[in-house]
């Protein structure tokens, strides 16, 4: 891929991946959250990465906008599911 014009955005790095967080997956575990049956396996897994991601946010210095805006949603996300009062 390297050797064709690409985005920026489109090449893979260990730095990049770091950099990128949360983004798009705090999004994707809203809409699980909101829509998955509590009782199942994808969504234990998912409320539990959420805990991860929120500890993420909670000790970084630093957060990208755009990783920014996925978390925004995932919080928009909380309320219909029930998940407001949770401390994560």
């Amino acid at each position: 891929m390297k050797q064709f014009p690409h985005a920026p955005w489109w090449t893979y790095g260990e730095k990049a991946n770091d950099e990128a967080g949360f983004n798009p997956s705090a999004i994707l575990a809203g809409f699980i959250l909101s829509f998955a049956d509590s009782a199942s396996k994808l969504y234990d897994t998912v409320l539990s990465m959420t805990e991860t991601m929120f500890g993420k946010i909670r000790n970084s210095g630093h957060v990208e906008v755009h990783e920014l805006n996925c978390y925004c949603r995932l919080l928009e996300d909380l309320r219909p599911a029930g998940l407001t009062g949770r401390q994560v």
